[in-house]
């Protein structure tokens, strides 16, 4: 379960990087893109870690 966390912050730390960048570059409505970015995301590495914990 502590792997969920790290993959849970990592994302979250490069979602918000990637939103400050965008919103400094095209504005308010970029920070559309890296949500949408951050839930497809996040359910991959659920997806993996599912898959992980079935093959132990």
């Amino acid at each position: 379960m502590k792997d969920y966390f790290i993959y849970l912050g990592c994302t979250v730390f490069l979602s918000s990087i990637i939103s400050w960048i965008l919103f400094h570059l095209v504005g308010a409505g970029a920070f559309v893109i890296p949500v949408i970015a951050l839930l497809i995301f996040i359910s991959y590495q659920l997806n993996r870690l599912e898959g992980k914990w079935e093959q132990e």
